[in-house]
């Protein structure tokens, strides 16, 4: 019975971990997406994951630890956006759209 026990929580564990991420998509004031934008992920002004977006603007940092840390936006000839404080719950998806401006 103890293992049965250990067992489902182990497996509700994996799963909850599993499904922990931070994802959204970055596009421009006009509303067209950012093809290949940098977006980083840093914990206590540490970076600790970076990625680029997809063709359609989409970024996904998938099964992560919670969390609470700064995204940071960059491509070319735009602004960059950083966005702090954002709480990363276990077990959830955190969705985190950017809109990017031209710079002047």
């Amino acid at each position: 019975m103890r293992s049965i026990f250990i067992f489902t929580l182990l497996l509700f564990t994996i799963h909850t971990n599993a499904q922990t991420s931070l994802a959204g998509k970055v596009t421009e004031a006009s509303g067209d997406p950012i093809l290949y934008g940098d977006v980083f992920l840093f914990e206590q002004d540490k970076q600790i994951d970076y990625i680029k977006t997809d063709f359609d603007g989409n970024y996904n940092f998938a099964n992560m630890e919670p969390c609470t840390c700064d995204l940071l936006v960059f491509y070319p000839g735009f602004r960059p956006v950083k966005i702090t404080g954002i709480i990363v719950k276990p077990g959830q998806i955190t969705p985190l759209n950017v809109v990017l401006e031209y710079r002047e």
